[in-house]
């Protein structure tokens, strides 16, 4: 039976019933079972004395007389029998009304706004969706990917409820989790000077032309930094935002840059490019999880951020991915 329904026959039953109490049918039910009172008080735990009185309580409601005594117990009258008749259907439809009530509290829906980068969403996105819908069929998601600096503001001005951002600058109004920590590497083509195995230092390439994102990029302000601390500074040999356009540059022999590896596995494992891991100094930013700090998160956003940190540990775990779990 549908729900509204469900509920519309309730509300009908109960206001036939007067002032008869569900207890009070319960009690008649369960006497008419035993075929005793004594019986259905230690199946009710009840005392007798109370069982027996909302029985006349019941009786004195409706006017007429449901049990009657015999040299084998008591069962009921004819109008008893009638009465025990509807009785037990009104008492499953309640239970039904209850368990109903309980499973759409306890079901888990809605949409849930997920803001992903780039590098993100290429090992995420469809690990995070498959198993949602697995588990939450519906839940419903809205995707959106940009840049951390991006996903930030979005979360801040609530029009993303989660976001998986790099090394956030923390505003007001947003807080967050730190899940893993990922390492930059030196990514070029195969044939390249500087391609080979192991780490290499940043004094080995900073001095080069790179294809970088913008200087108020994350990953530029990093290269600056590191520059700083070692004495070089970086040359921007083009100015690319987009990581993907960067990658596919580097692949074709047009340049040299610094990606996570994230965002360029794929192109690595087909031997496309080659990506080292940088040290000395290392280079490195935190996956971080991000949502409101103004609003409690509703049971979909909770259970999509459980899967997501599960995911990611998970990844770490078999060694899918260069993530660390954070010290």
């Amino acid at each position: 039976m549908e729900f509204a329904a469900l509920v519309s026959r309730m509300a009908l039953s109960f206001n036939r019933m007067g002032s008869m109490e569900l207890r009070q049918i319960r009690y008649f039910i369960a006497i008419a079972d035993s075929g005793s009172f004594s019986a259905a008080a230690q199946r009710l735990l009840i005392a007798q004395p109370s069982l027996s009185a909302q029985i006349k309580s019941l009786e004195a409601d409706l006017g007429v007389k449901l049990l009657e005594r015999n040299a084998r117990g008591v069962r009921p009258t004819s109008a008893g029998a009638r009465f025990l008749q509807r009785a037990r259907a009104l008492m499953a439809e309640a239970e039904d009304l209850a368990r109903s009530t309980r499973s759409m509290a306890e079901e888990v829906f809605g949409t849930v706004r997920l803001g992903l980068t780039v590098s993100a969403a290429y090992p995420l996105a469809a690990p995070i969706l498959g198993e949602a819908a697995k588990a939450y069929p519906r839940i419903r998601f809205v995707i959106v990917e940009a840049l951390s600096s991006k996903l930030m503001d979005l979360v801040r001005r609530e029009e993303l409820d989660l976001a998986l951002s790099f090394s956030p600058a923390f505003t007001e109004g947003v807080r967050g989790e730190t899940l893993a920590t990922e390492r930059f590497y030196l990514c070029t083509a195969p044939g390249h000077p500087l391609a080979g195995e192991g780490a290499i230092g940043a004094e080995s390439f900073l001095h080069l032309p790179l294809l970088l994102p913008p200087v108020n990029h994350e990953l530029s302000d990093r290269l600056v930094s590191c520059g700083l601390r070692i004495g070089l500074k970086p040359v921007w040999q083009h100015v690319v935002e987009s990581v993907s356009v960067i990658s596919s540059l580097v692949e074709a022999g047009l340049g040299v840059s610094i990606l996570p590896y994230s965002a360029v596995a794929g192109a690595v494992e087909a031997r496309r490019m080659v990506a080292r891991p940088i040290s000395d100094p290392e280079l490195a930013r935190q996956m971080c999880l991000i949502y409101s700090s103004r609003r409690t998160l509703t049971k979909a956003e909770l259970e999509v951020a459980r899967i997501i940190r599960r995911i990611v540990a998970s990844r770490i775990e078999m060694g899918a991915t260069n993530w660390v779990l954070p010290p």
